[in-house]
């Protein structure tokens, strides 16, 4: 067998092995991914949103699977507007904060790795704009490490068009 086949070979099989249920082998998350929904819903029997649901995927450098958080604290920041990036010094309009503890009832198993979802809600009337943005920041308490995702707007409020809501 040529050499270099061989070393190819070993290194698809060595490379593609996973350990452990999530093959997670990174410690330190680098970048955050938030999916939520295209818009905000209407969660309770209320007319008028009130909140949305998102979808957490934690990655490393060396892993392309979102990895397992085991510590930590993760924390939904809303900002009330449109916003493509977020001032450093900018507060949060409302956060919600999971331990690590917590996340435990809202991760799952996907073809992508380890994946946390949530669905996100607020008191009615809270949300008083038409847009809010959205993102995700990562704490890992041991370290002080930080990690916030990039940041996404959803429609809370149905637009006029031609002087009529809806």
């Amino acid at each position: 067998m040529d050499l270099r086949l061989l070393i190819v070979v070993w290194f698809v099989v060595n490379g593609c092995a996973s350990t452990g249920s999530s093959g997670n082998h990174c410690e330190r998350v680098e970048e955050l991914v938030l999916l939520t929904s295209p818009s905000g819903l209407n969660l309770d029997d209320q007319p008028g949103i009130d909140g949305f649901t998102a979808g957490v995927y934690a990655h490393c450098r060396h892993q392309a699977r979102g990895m397992e958080l085991r510590q930590g604290e993760l924390q939904f920041e809303l900002f009330d507007g449109i916003y493509r990036s977020i001032p450093f010094d900018l507060e949060p309009y409302k956060v919600w904060s999971f331990s690590a503890e917590q996340m435990t009832a809202q991760r799952a198993e996907s073809l992508l790795g380890v994946r946390y979802s949530f669905v996100i809600q607020w008191e009615p009337g809270f949300v008083t704009g038409t847009d809010v943005t959205v993102r995700v920041r990562y704490e890992d308490v041991s370290t002080g490490h930080s990690v916030v995702s990039a940041p996404l707007t959803l429609a809370v409020r149905v637009k006029r068009v031609h002087g009529v809501e809806g």
